[in-house]
């Protein structure tokens, strides 16, 4: 089995005003330069080692590195996670009171969990600040 390139060398990802940039630890090379919400809660996951999902400026955005193309995106959305089986991603938008449910492999929507009018806790000013803590929503 042949290894590709982007696999055989260690990577980072770092997040600075509003991008997440994927890097080669050793040179610094980037590898991409991703446009995320103006929120400290926006998050990034890595799916495996050519994937990731992140809380991107258009919406949860799935994004092939070894390709570099974005493999779809959905609404906008902050916390992010991936099911240990790597088929599933659940994305939250702090501004809404709902979460949605997406495949991984094609972007589309599996389910929509209501929280009853309940919205996570976010600073006045989220920008900066990024409450976390084990209770994400507020009454």
């Amino acid at each position: 089995m042949q290894v590709s390139g982007i696999l055989q060398k260690a990577m980072a990802l770092a997040v600075y005003q509003w991008k997440a940039v994927v890097f080669y630890t050793e040179t610094g090379e980037e590898i991409a330069v991703l446009p995320t919400l103006d929120s400290a809660l926006s998050e990034e996951v890595f799916v495996d080692n050519t994937k990731l999902v992140y809380a991107g400026d258009q919406g949860v955005t799935a994004y092939d590195l070894e390709k570099r193309e974005v493999l779809w995106t959905g609404e906008k959305a902050t916390t992010l996670s991936v099911s240990a089986d790597k088929t599933t991603v659940a994305a939250v938008n702090r501004d809404e009171d709902y979460g949605v449910i997406y495949r991984m492999d094609d972007g589309r929507e599996k389910a929509r969990c209501s929280f009853e009018g309940h919205r996570m806790k976010v600073a006045a000013n989220d920008i900066f600040a990024n409450p976390g803590g084990p209770d994400f929503f507020s009454e």
